[in-house]
């Protein structure tokens, strides 16, 4: 779930499935947008994130 974002790029979440191929990407860009999973079906990551310049 995503609170806040603001001052920075990246910060992809990603999911992968028992093999480990990609499956899903996305950005989270809105407060309160949230991804649900099942953890024992999928693995799931977030890219780093990198301060903007204001």
């Amino acid at each position: 779930m995503l609170i806040n974002r603001e001052g920075i790029t990246w910060g992809e979440s990603q999911l992968y499935d028992r093999e480990r191929t990609p499956i899903f990407r996305t950005t989270l860009l809105e407060p309160l947008e949230s991804i649900v999973i099942d953890d024992r079906r999928v693995f799931h990551g977030v890219s780093g994130v990198t301060p903007t310049r204001g």
